[in-house]
């Protein structure tokens, strides 16, 4: 092995943790030097630097080798930046390296397990849905309704009249490590859940009350592994449903002698179902992962 050029001292080490969703941070001052103490030519030299080890390259891993098993966030950490300055007449650089990560240390399990940022965002709006009865018996549920859903017959007759219905636009977001899983298997395998709804409860909403309405892959500024996985979901208190009356084959409702619609039925687009509680996984389709989904969906670790 070919005797080293440079001698690196690291002067100085600083860290700043942080809440989980901000970037964990370890910064060194270290100060590079050649062993002859000949003048270090800086635009020249910082290749030869990097190749012998003493600097690292931008994005390279801040462990390559066995881990400490004590290590916390910090085996995660890469380089993200590298600024120095001559210094000593031109025979030493100074240096100004910053490592960091979005892994933390999960504080909901006493083993040392490690995570990464996910959250959910609500928003209500409501959207108009024509009704032909109040008062109904058959209240909606995750089902086509088979029979009359009861009630009493509006004023307009067979016109029906708009009512609101309450909707919650809720966005499920969550970062993901790319040297894990890349984001184009992400984006792919995400295909999978979009215009479906859910089989059974998801974030306590009721099956067939949520619907993800599309999937969004953004790479995140920090960190040239880390990028973002959104989740679009709206959430129907009426189940997707719709006051539907049955109507003859010129497509008009058939009346009853009260000239109002004689059989209406709860009624909604016909989509597949798939179990969004999947998404709460090691990897995005990993199986569900109570920890991260409690992260996401109730704003805590544990």
């Amino acid at each position: 092995m070919p005797a080293p050029v440079y001698i690196r001292n690291i002067v100085d080490v600083s860290e700043r943790a942080g809440e989980l969703g901000q970037p964990n941070e370890m910064t060194w001052v270290a100060v590079v030097s050649r062993v002859d103490r000949a003048f270090i030519a800086i635009d020249e030299e910082i290749l030869a630097m990097q190749n012998e080890g003493a600097i690292p390259a931008i994005n390279a891993p801040y462990i390559t080798g066995t881990i400490p098993a004590t290590m916390l966030w910090e085996r995660y950490m890469r380089c993200r930046s590298v600024s120095y300055q001559q210094i000593d007449g031109g025979r030493a650089l100074r240096f100004t390296i910053l490592w960091s990560t979005f892994w933390a240390q999960d504080q909901g399990t006493t083993s040392l397990d490690f995570v990464l940022p996910a959250q959910t965002d609500y928003l209500t709006r409501t959207r108009v849905s024509n009704i032909y009865r109040t008062g109904w018996t058959v209240a909606p549920s995750d089902t086509n309704a088979s029979a009359d859903i009861g009630g009493t017959s509006i004023t307009n007759g067979s016109l029906g009249k708009g009512e609101d219905v309450a909707q919650i636009v809720m966005r499920l977001r969550m970062v993901v490590d790319a040297t894990i899983d890349p984001m184009s298997n992400t984006a792919t395998k995400m295909a999978g859940y979009i215009n479906k709804l859910n089989s059974t409860t998801f974030a306590g909403f009721s099956a067939g009350s949520v619907l993800c309405e599309g999937v969004t892959v953004n790479k995140q500024s920090t960190g040239f592994e880390f990028y973002e996985l959104i989740f679009e979901f709206l959430v129907d208190n009426w189940f997707f449903l719709d006051q539907v009356c049955d109507t003859d084959e010129k497509g008009y409702p058939i009346l009853n002698n009260s000239q109002a619609p004689k059989t209406v039925k709860w009624k909604r687009i016909s989509r597949s179902t798939t179990d969004f509680n999947g998404i709460f996984g090691t990897l995005p389709l990993g199986p569900a992962d109570l920890r991260r989904s409690n992260r996401a969906l109730k704003g805590w670790w544990t």
